[in-house]
């Protein structure tokens, strides 16, 4: 072989063992890494899911509100009716 062929075996390109702790290093840090990107988006998940949920309580206890206060206008209404019909069956 001449000396301009670069060998497939040469000693340059074959990576000697040592180097195995490197790409352990960096399998290591990439899977720590994608876990902490998955935990963070499990957080930012549940904190969407707390905030609609605390909009959508909000808004049902404002509907029940104004559903009771819809009732108490009608039980107010009724009851100045019985109060108006007892007077008139008085009369």
């Amino acid at each position: 072989m001449s000396a301009n062929n670069i060998s497939l075996f040469d000693k340059n390109t074959v990576p000697e063992k040592n180097d195995s702790s490197a790409s352990t290093f960096l399998v290591v840090g990439l899977s720590l890494a994608g876990l902490a990107l998955l935990i963070a988006i499990a957080i930012l998940l549940c904190w969407l899911i707390v905030i609609i949920r605390r909009k959508y309580d909000e808004a049902a206890r404002r509907k029940k509100e104004m559903h009771d206060a819809q009732l108490s206008g009608w039980a107010e209404v009724i009851a100045e009716m019985k109060l108006f019909h007892r007077q008139q069956q008085r009369i």
